[in-house]
């Protein structure tokens, strides 16, 4: 690496922490410009009965465990 890549690469990395404290900046203006009531929720939120009437399967979730766990379906050739 040339010593001009060097000063860029700093340089480059200078903006982006700029960049970091500007984006922070603005998320707590936008957050405190909000109303309590329409603040982002920090506390664990409760999903129960979120599948309520649903009609999961057993082949549904089959295919969520192939696609969540792909390497123990593949064949490994053994």
């Amino acid at each position: 690496m040339t010593q001009t890549e060097t000063i860029n690469s700093y340089a480059i990395y200078d903006k982006l922490l700029d960049l970091e404290k500007s984006i922070r900046e603005l998320r707590m203006l936008f957050l405190t410009t909000k109303s309590p009531a329409e603040r982002i929720c920090r506390h664990p939120v409760s999903l129960e009965g979120i599948w309520a009437g649903a009609n999961i399967t057993d082949e549904d979730i089959e295919a969520a465990k192939r696609s969540m766990f792909a390497y123990q379906y593949e064949d490994w050739g053994h």
